[in-house]
């Protein structure tokens, strides 16, 4: 197959006007999108020849660098030089390879090319046809319908690390390519197992001749991700060096850092995987110590320790108490095996009054419990833990008192929530005590597993999850801190993930 001149694209490509990632001011760490004409970066420019030059590409890359856009403009060339054959972009959902298609399109009607089409497929003066291919059609035995009855000369496969049954979907791709056809695949990484996109550029196809090019995109060269260097202190620089992160440019580990703790909650791994610095942190293993670092408080009563586990109440040093409460209670079924945990947070301050935590309190006890210690604490809400063994404590304080409780579901939302603990311990906005710090050295998270792709959190986490629920509830429901208070204690860029203050310090900054 004639593949186009590298140098004729690039000059067609400035002719063209499309959607752009640009840095509004010189200041602004911030990315807003804006059309213009189109200046290949280089990353695109070293990707578009990789495509002209090898049949089989797989690009690894992060989120938002135009590599789909580049591989549907050869793909859209390509078209243009061949007469009366077939092209497709493919898809994890028909949105996505519509919107490819669409792109096409635009294209096309910028350079006055004659063609005729809808959202599914175009089809040029030359007699070419370029289909846009959800990767969500099923036959019987769960095979693919893509691109059947077509016989492929180039397929372009955006995502694929996130296609549902992926196996089955590229075995009908291509199963429809000619000979010499050209494919390329590009994808961000992902955790789910079993992901076809990894072992392919890991060790390419099972039982297939490896002749695949491979090519990582490096999160570095792209402008457009760059903050203020000294937004990150030097040793969260020095941190962000190590071989588990790679970074070798501070305004880029910086700018990072900050996507991160807001947009990723702090959660470090989805974020590598996202928005990697190298090949190796695309693929971690989703394990380790969840909570990495914290700040101690002081107690005045400590949770004695038996067995090795704390037990009984903790109270942590309060001068006065000018502020709403909140109650998190996780339940057990008071065997010994998981335990029952009560914590009572700060609306305002997100600092820990008192926490509670047993292993043998049966359910009755610990409901007469919870109003004991509703009548000392006063909190505004409580919220129980409703799931499996908890709907009994639940109901008999909802249905029996006059207690503000509140239904607390700990199942597929539990990931973000302890996430959000994570970064806020982590950042000495929460500070601990021992008994928390306990768990924290004994809690562990396993990879995503289950049909919504849950965390299963192992260890010891009850006193987390009581916490998290008390601090997830304030943060879409209490107080908001003033942006002028923030701004005289904080780097804006700490800020904690907050919708309200994510809009202001835009404003403000």
């Amino acid at each position: 197959m004639l593949m186009p001149d590298y140098d004729d694209l690039v000059a067609i490509s400035k002719t063209l006007e499309i959607t752009l990632q640009k840095k509004s001011s010189e200041k602004d760490d911030y990315t807003s999108k804006l059309t213009g004409p189109w200046v290949l970066h280089e990353e695109q420019k070293k990707v578009l020849k990789l495509i002209l030059e090898n049949p089989r590409l797989i690009v690894l890359k992060s989120r938002q660098q135009g590599l789909s856009t580049i591989a549907a403009y050869a793909l859209m060339m390509f078209s243009c030089l061949h007469d009366n054959v077939d092209t497709c972009v493919v898809a994890d959902t028909s949105d996505k390879a519509k919107g490819l298609l669409g792109k096409i399109s635009n294209w096309l009607d910028q350079m006055e090319i004659p063609y005729k089409g809808n959202m599914s497929r175009i089809k040029l003066f030359n007699g070419t046809t370029i289909h846009a291919i959800s990767a969500i059609a099923r036959a019987e035995g769960g095979e693919s319908r893509a691109a059947r009855s077509r016989s492929m000369s180039m397929i372009h496969v955006s995502e694929l690390s996130f296609i549902v049954d992926a196996a089955a979907v590229f075995r009908g791709l291509t199963s429809t390519a000619l000979p010499g056809a050209r494919i390329v695949v590009e994808s961000t990484a992902s955790q789910s197992e079993p992901n076809l996109f990894k072992t392919i550029w890991l060790q390419g196809e099972e039982g297939e001749p490896d002749n695949w090019v491979r090519h990582f995109v490096e999160l570095e060269t792209h402008e457009v991700y760059r903050a203020d260097p000294m937004s990150i202190t030097d040793e969260k620089w020095a941190e962000l060096q190590e071989s588990r992160f790679g970074f070798t440019r501070r305004d880029t580990a910086a700018w990072w850092w900050d996507k991160c703790r807001t947009d990723f909650a702090g959660d470090i791994l989805g974020c590598l995987r996202e928005y990697p610095p190298a090949p190796r942190a695309c693929f971690l293993a989703v394990g380790g110590r969840y909570i990495d670092t914290y700040s101690p408080a002081e107690v005045t009563t400590q949770a004695a320790m038996v067995n090795s586990r704390p037990t009984g109440w903790t109270e942590y040093t309060v001068d006065n108490i000018n502020e709403d409460l909140i109650m998190g209670v996780d339940v057990s079924a008071g065997l010994g095996g998981d335990s029952s945990a009560i914590a009572i947070m700060g609306a305002g301050t997100r600092r820990i009054y008192c926490t509670w935590l047993d292993h043998w309190t049966p359910q009755p006890q610990l409901v007469e419990l919870i109003k004991a210690t509703y009548e000392k604490w006063k909190p505004k809400k409580i919220l129980v833990e409703s799931n499996g063994v908890g709907m009994g404590v639940y109901l008999a304080l909802k249905q029996h008192t006059k207690l503000p409780i509140v239904e607390q579901h700990s199942s597929h939302e539990k990931h973000m929530r302890m996430s959000l603990l994570k970064m806020m311990v982590e950042e000495s906005i929460i500070k601990v005590g021992p008994e928390v710090a306990f768990e924290i050295a004994n809690s562990r998270i396993a990879k995503p597993s289950g049909p919504k792709g849950a965390p299963d959190y192992q260890g010891k986490d009850d006193l987390l999850n009581a916490l998290s629920f008390a601090n997830k509830w304030i943060e879409n429901n209490g107080p908001k801190a003033s942006p002028v208070d923030l701004i005289k204690k904080l780097d804006p860029r700490l800020v904690f993930h907050r919708s309200f203050l994510n809009k202001k310090r835009k404003e403000c900054f």
